[in-house]
């Protein structure tokens, strides 16, 4: 398991095989997982039926024949305690740092989108498809949503380079990314410090457009779609 290892303190494993009474019975009867996550190990507490409900990384990481499944602890020493939080609360309710977002409000801040960049990443390492395609949806539904003065908000170059730098080449968020870029873009969108990869994705992509037949105007008025963009 690369990038996973195991704690043997046997009083973490104590308290793991004794739920605390804040758990349910529906709950306890599946079990808890210890994750220890960032280099100061931040103990964060998860249902192993919540963890492995969508992540094929943490339904291989807990089966019986690695020490993680039977231990249940899990180490995550290059993960951020609150993205970790994020995906947890994610997983329990389905709620994501932008939910809250509705129209006339005011636009969402950078570090809101931050915030879901680095959970779309984390969601590509330990391959969970749903919050990846949930986080296209809603990145989708807040970019169509004006707030009272009738701005949309996108997300941000920061956020942007975030998800460049953490995902793969071909990856459907960065095609969203491109497009939103040639369809509402501005030139203080980017500058010398952006993931070259995005720089390259976006030249090309308009280079296309230029050179196709479809009328760039008619790319610019369409309507995203966010399945477009789906793992």
């Amino acid at each position: 398991m690369d990038e996973v290892t195991i704690s043997t303190a046997e009083a973490m494993v104590t308290d793991l095989e004794t739920p605390s009474p804040a758990f349910t019975s529906a709950f306890a009867q599946h079990g808890a997982v210890m994750l220890l996550v960032g280099l100061d190990e931040v103990q964060l507490v998860a249902h192993v039926s919540y963890l492995t409900k969508n992540s094929e990384f943490f339904q291989a990481a807990m089966k019986r024949e690695w020490a993680e499944g039977q231990t249940n602890i899990i180490k995550l020493p290059k993960d951020d305690p609150k993205t970790m939080t994020d995906y947890l609360t994610f997983t329990y309710s389905r709620d994501l740092p932008t939910s809250k977002r509705v129209e006339g409000c005011p636009n969402l801040t950078e570090d809101d989108w931050n915030s879901v960049a680095k959970l779309y990443v984390f969601g590509e390492r330990v391959l969970d498809t749903c919050i990846r395609n949930t986080i296209v949806s809603e990145i989708v539904r807040v970019a169509t949503m004006p707030d009272a003065k009738g701005n949309t908000s996108f997300i941000g170059s920061v956020a942007s380079n975030i998800l460049f730098d953490g995902t793969p080449k071909r990856a459907p968020i960065r095609r969203l990314i491109v497009d939103e870029h040639i369809s509402n873009g501005k030139k203080d969108w980017l500058d010398a410090t952006d993931n070259p990869e995005l720089l390259l994705d976006l030249a090309h992509a308009l280079l296309e457009k230029v050179s196709c037949r479809q009328p760039y105007e008619e790319f610019r008025r369409r309507k995203m779609k966010a399945e477009d963009y789906f793992v």
